[in-house]
């Protein structure tokens, strides 16, 4: 049986179908956002590979898009 990830914001880091969830995309695609050096990469001992939730916000906010649900800042 497959476990359902756990999505709270209080994890700190988040596996890359977490992150496809959060961002609504593709795992394929959050793992070339890791492949190009996009998105910083944490892997602990002995687990997937995962991303911080404030890396991809960040990430939104450097590429000028905003999460689903949010409004983007205007820049001058």
């Amino acid at each position: 049986m497959k476990r359902k990830p756990a999505t709270d914001d209080k994890s700190p880091l988040l596996t890359y179908e977490e992150v496809a969830d959060f961002a609504r995309v593709s795992v394929r695609t959050v793992g070339r956002w890791a492949c190009e050096g996009l998105v910083p990469v944490y892997r602990p001992p002995g687990s997937r590979p995962r991303m911080m939730r404030d890396d991809i916000l960040k990430f939104y906010e450097s590429h000028r898009v905003s999460p689903v649900g949010e409004t983007a800042p205007v820049k001058a």
